[in-house]
């Protein structure tokens, strides 16, 4: 299935690991804000309201929300990170990463972030707005492609560009996403540099072979 798939949002009251995980998520569901590194308020997204959905309505359901709703399936994705495998490949001018769980209400949330995730980018809309990386992806979010595809158990997603130095942040990015998964919320709370090579007032690097 591709970009297009329906996918529900996690539902009330539904088992991730445990009855107490689900208690202690509602918990930080109302802080993720600020330990996600936003403000604690909502913050309306940036484009037009007539692109913004509530689940349900319409064929793509992920579309921009308020951040404290985008924050459910991160909540449940930070907090469930030791039954979530995720890898990195390269590939020509991006990444590509697999994300799958063989908890069925994890892999709802694992499709649900990913395209949530996919329209902030498009739109700018950036949820990290203290994390270096993040500002640069959100900025740069017009040079980024992005495709998701639904595999057995989650997702596959390929993120690539035409600009070399884009290419940097999104594999440096991948990373920080690594890192979410093997550390969970303690990751949330480390903010990262700029990789190596990548210079933010720079256009397009020369070509090279590795990209």
């Amino acid at each position: 299935m591709g970009d297009h798939a329906m996918t529900k949002r996690p539902k009330k009251g539904c088992s991730f690991q445990s009855c107490l995980a689900c208690v202690v998520m509602a918990g930080l569901i109302a802080i993720g804000s600020s330990v996600w590194g936003m403000p604690a308020q909502e913050t309306a997204p940036h484009s037009p309201a007539s692109t913004t959905v509530t689940p349900g309505a319409g064929k793509d359901q992920a579309s921009v929300h308020t951040v404290s709703t985008d924050m459910v399936p991160i909540m449940a994705l930070l907090l469930n990170h030791g039954s979530i495998r995720f890898t990195i490949e390269k590939i020509p001018r991006g990444a590509r990463t697999i994300t799958t769980s063989k908890d069925a209400e994890i892999v709802r949330a694992i499709r649900l972030h990913a395209r949530e995730m996919k329209i902030r980018v498009q739109q700018g809309n950036n949820i990290r707005p203290n994390d270096p990386i993040f500002i640069e992806i959100f900025r740069r979010h017009k040079e980024i492609s992005d495709m998701i595809t639904d595999i057995p158990g989650g997702v596959s997603e390929d993120e690539t560009s035409q600009n070399s130095q884009v290419v940097i942040l999104i594999r440096a990015h991948a990373q920080v996403v690594a890192g979410f998964v093997r550390q969970g919320l303690e990751a949330t709370h480390k903010n990262t540099p700029l990789p190596k090579g990548y210079h933010p007032n720079a256009g397009a690097a020369p070509e090279n072979s590795h990209l």
